[in-house]
């Protein structure tokens, strides 16, 4: 009763005088289960040694008696602290041994509960279709066992199942079973984590009302139990919920308590959350460096989560944690431009041009993405140089000019203690280097200067001498390059220059140049796009491009788009009962409904998208500079028109065959860089838009 209560340390002082009271090896198994559900308490305090050893001590004892079930409950409590503590490979191997065990003992109860436990490692690897299959055999086993709390806590496992894969009638339906089961046998722990659970849930379907209700009741729960490990994911919540009502102060209160008792608990993924869901209040606050400080400890914590391969879906955190970072900076280069009236788009102007040309020398699309945040940076130390010096007119004083000189070093020193997980600091420090060691801060020369500063220190000058300021007009591109070119050697890399004018010469439509040029330059990627295609595989039913010909010509495209900062969607639509089609009409008709599909996308297509089908029914569709927003209402336009237009019947009678299709959509740089990136999360999305339609709602296109 103690243990379930929640008080875990007057729970162990009972089991420890239930064992002065037994005799080994004669009480063996009574002993063995004593001392694992001591292990358990020690687990659920985060405290692995004591429950390995507890846990090592029952299998000794159950070993020694011929016990081979209790053998199994041993090892299996052995691998839920391996699991606890990130030890995903030694946990499953336990969990297999310990099953193993099971079926020799035939005891259905360790069988339900290893069945339980590889449903949690199936999910934990993002295969949530078998861990679904686990939770149900262990779900089965427990109903014919009648055991109401192993119920409970399988049945809040297939709803968090259920909630990752939107499948949200399913979810509701075992959420609902399980608070009325915990209630109704006063489990008060699992109560409590199935409601927390509930409130994602409600937050993931954007019902605040709901979600805040649900908080409620989880705390109103955990104040009549000693300790929770629950209460860190409460306190997210909270401060999530007060954030999005506007309510900084105590959002902030509640980020705190967050973060201290995930700490105390080593929850790291809670952790993680907690400081992205912060950092995101830090933005709201415009605390530039203290959103970023808060968003590289989340990344790094992300980025061990998915060493010991703790998640699902961390791909899909990473990716969303770094459109956090982009946007972040950017409102931090806005800031600084905002002192400087003759500035204004220059951070980013010199990033989109930077990344050009860093993309041109090999560098990997990861590697751009922080090459692209430093650049977006360079210029932070102004923030310490006063408007009226940014902005004025004559000449600088030589104070003046010795505080101008100092902002790269003052740009690093507001970022010291931003642990970014690539080193942005060269690009901050020393884009006003020189190659001939005329430059500053350190008068370094020649190949000693950074490589990406090297490459920036030429987009910054290209863009300042292309732009007005203060003290000049804005020179033509022809101008600037003729300036550049006769310092060539002397301030910038002979090489770097290079690269330099054949990016810049391709970039001038983005640069303010003249109508007539922006059209030729589209006319141009036009022209490639479909120079691509015709290389391409083709497929020959629908005439579009083949999985692996589209997947190779959008990875081209993504890798410019992304150095151009223009955002890109993917969409990825599948017709919906196809085989029906097939076998009801035959395949003739199956083929004329494919030949249907890839003539409505063709119409709702410009030149520069990409179209592909991939799949017996599944078709898709690179959308280049396009936003989110806007490929979804695309999304939506494709599948209306393809449910209205039907298709022609092949056998000549004048009734139209119906065809709907699902659309599942993803986004870069938000889901990730590279089209197997966005493959997988617009997979995803689709397949929560099948569900809807199968759950009966509208089935609208749905995002990752």
């Amino acid at each position: 009763m103690a243990e379930r209560q929640g008080y875990r340390i007057e729970a162990r002082q009972h089991y420890e005088r239930a064992l002065e009271f037994l005799t080994l090896p004669t009480a063996g198994p009574p002993a063995a289960t004593i001392m694992r559900w001591i292990a358990r308490t020690f687990m659920n305090d985060a405290n692995a040694e004591p429950a390995l050893d507890w846990a090592d001590a029952a299998l000794e004892v159950s070993e020694a008696c011929g016990d081979i079930a209790g053998a199994g409950y041993a090892i299996n409590a052995k691998a839920a602290v391996h699991w606890q503590q990130g030890n995903l490979d030694e946990a499953e191997r336990l969990f297999l041994h310990a099953r193993s065990l099971a079926l020799a003992a035939a005891d259905g109860d360790l069988a339900a509960r290893t069945s339980q436990n590889l449903g949690v490692m199936a999910s934990i690897r993002g295969e949530l279709p078998d861990a679904l299959r686990h939770y149900n055999v262990a779900l089965e086993h427990w109903r014919t066992l009648g055991l109401d709390k192993e119920i409970a806590g399988t049945l809040n496992n297939l709803g968090m199942a259920h909630t990752e894969l939107r499948q949200w009638n399913d979810a509701e339906r075992v959420y609902s079973e399980a608070v009325d089961r915990s209630t109704s046998m006063g489990d008060l722990p699992t109560r409590i984590s199935v409601t927390v659970n509930l409130a994602e849930m409600w937050l993931a379907r954007n019902d605040l009302r709901r979600a805040d209700e649900a908080v409620r009741r989880a705390l109103e729960l955990a104040a009549h139990i000693e300790d929770t490990p629950c209460m860190p994911q409460i306190c997210k919540l909270r401060g999530i919920l007060a954030r999005r009502a506007g309510n900084g102060v105590e959002a902030e209160t509640h980020f705190a308590q967050a973060v201290e008792l995930s700490e105390a608990r080593h929850d790291s993924l809670v952790l993680a959350e907690t400081l992205r869901e912060r950092a995101g209040l830090d933005r709201d606050l415009g605390r530039n460096r203290e959103a970023l400080q808060n968003l590289n400890r989340a990344h790094r914590l992300f980025t061990e989560l998915r060493a010991r391969r703790e998640l699902a879906n961390l791909d899909q955190s990473m990716a969303s944690l770094e459109s956090d970072f982009l946007e972040v900076v950017r409102r931090w280069g806005e800031s600084i431009e905002a002192k400087d009236q003759y500035t204004q788009g220059h951070c980013v102007r010199v990033a989109d041009l930077s990344c050009a040309i860093a993309a041109a020398t090999g560098m990997a699309p990861q590697e751009l993405f922080w090459f692209r945040i430093g650049t977006l940076l360079h210029d932070v130390g102004k923030l310490i140089v006063p408007s009226e010096t940014l902005n004025k007119v004559g000449r600088l004083t030589e104070e003046e000019w010795v505080l101008m000189r100092r902002h790269p070093s003052a740009g690093l020193e507001m970022l010291a203690e931003v642990d970014f997980p690539w080193d942005v600091s060269p690009i901050i420090e020393s884009h006003h280097e020189r190659w001939d060691g005329k430059g500053y801060p350190h008068g370094i020369a020649g190949d000693a200067i950074p490589l990406n500063a090297r490459i920036v220190a030429l987009a910054d000058v290209y863009d300042a001498l292309t732009s007005i300021r203060s003290y000049k007009r804005a020179l033509s591109h022809d101008e600037a390059m003729a300036l550049i070119r006769e310092d060539v050697g002397r301030a910038f890399d002979p090489a770097m220059f290079i690269l330099f004018e054949q990016v810049v010469s391709a970039d001038q439509f983005r640069r303010g140049q003249s109508p007539e040029a922006a059209i030729a330059a589209a006319e141009v990627s036009s022209l490639s796009n479909r120079s691509m295609a015709r290389a391409g595989s083709i497929d020959e039913l629908t005439g579009l491009l083949s999985r692996r010909s589209f997947s190779t010509s959008s990875d081209s495209a993504l890798v410019g788009a992304f150095a151009a900062r223009q955002p890109t969607a993917l969409l990825v639509l599948d017709v919906n009962h196809f085989k029906h089609v097939n076998n009801t009409f035959g395949y003739q008709q199956g083929d004329e409904v494919l030949r249907m599909v890839a003539h409505e996308l063709r119409c709702h297509m410009r030149e520069t998208d990409f179209l592909g089908r991939s799949g017996d029914d599944e078709f898709v569709v690179l959308l280049t500079d396009t936003p989110f927003d806007e490929a979804w209402a695309i999304g939506d336009r494709i599948r209306g028109a393809i449910g209205n237009a039907g298709c022609r019947r092949v056998d000549g009678t004048t009734e139209r065959v119906r065809v709907t299709i699902s659309v599942g959509i993803s986004a870069s740089p938000l889901h990730g860089t590279t089209t197997d990136d966005l493959f997988k999360h617009a997979g995803i999305a689709l397949d929560a838009a099948k569900q809807q339609r199968r759950d009966g709602e509208t089935p609208a296109p749905a995002s990752a």
